[in-house]
């Protein structure tokens, strides 16, 4: 009998002296938000534009079509930026906040474990904060094929939202964050890496920013069965 090849999914953490792990960020997973998010961007650009350079080539429009254009305009100046700033990663260009810093109280994980969570954020420049909130997410990729096509599907296994910080202003040099817990379900499925099919379990901080793209960036974990009773 086949059985599906399975790996251990690599250590993503780093433990501190003061006993709690500091997660790295998932480049990965950003940098491909920031592709789909270039893709969106282009498509909107070009639509603007062309519509713009027509109207000012055919001398149709006047003031107010100009003065109409001006948000969209922005908007797809906006979603460039942020792409790029996804894609190029922590240095990215007109990143206004500095990614956080996750730490948790342990790492690995085990099924039915209460573990606290810290996060730190700050900005490079004062601004509006619409709000900050952390999610616990597992996830569950399969990959199947009928016939000759090959099929990708996506199942949330759990999920729970905590909100760290209403909306306020927000000083460059200055951490803002906060402390939460969260508990990983005894029912659940642990991290697994498979041929076919993979489990993971992520923070995801998302802050929001008035104005500007909200910032979100993934921390994976790594979650491993519940221990055996006397093992």
């Amino acid at each position: 009998m086949r059985t599906a090849k399975q790996t251990a999914p690599e250590p993503n953490w780093t433990e501190d002296t003061d006993g709690m792990f500091s997660l790295n960020l998932d480049t990965k997973k950003n940098r491909a938000g920031g592709c789909a998010l270039l893709v969106f961007s282009i498509f909107w650009n070009s639509i603007t534009w062309t519509i713009l350079v027509m109207s000012i080539r055919d001398g149709e429009g006047g003031l107010g079509l100009y003065l109409f254009m001006i948000p969209f305009i922005l908007i797809g100046l906006a979603t460039a930026v942020g792409a790029l700033a996804l894609i190029i990663g922590r240095k990215g260009l007109g990143i206004r906040m500095i990614p956080p810093k996750v730490r948790v109280s342990r790492q690995p994980l085990r099924l039915g474990e209460e573990f606290r969570v810290e996060v730190a954020q700050m900005a490079k420049k004062p601004m509006q904060m619409t709000g900050m909130t952390v999610e616990l997410r597992g996830q569950e990729w399969v990959t199947y094929r009928r016939g000759t096509t090959t099929y990708h599907d996506t199942h949330e296994l759990f999920s729970s939202k905590v909100e760290l910080l209403p909306a306020q202003s927000v000083q460059p040099g200055r951490p803002f964050g906060g402390v939460c817990s969260f508990s990983i379900p005894a029912e659940a499925m642990h991290s697994f890496l498979g041929t076919n099919n993979r489990v993971e379990w992520v923070l995801k901080v998302h802050t929001g920013v008035k104005g500007w793209v909200d910032h979100k960036t993934d921390f994976p974990l790594h979650v491993c069965p519940r221990m055996v009773q006397g093992s």
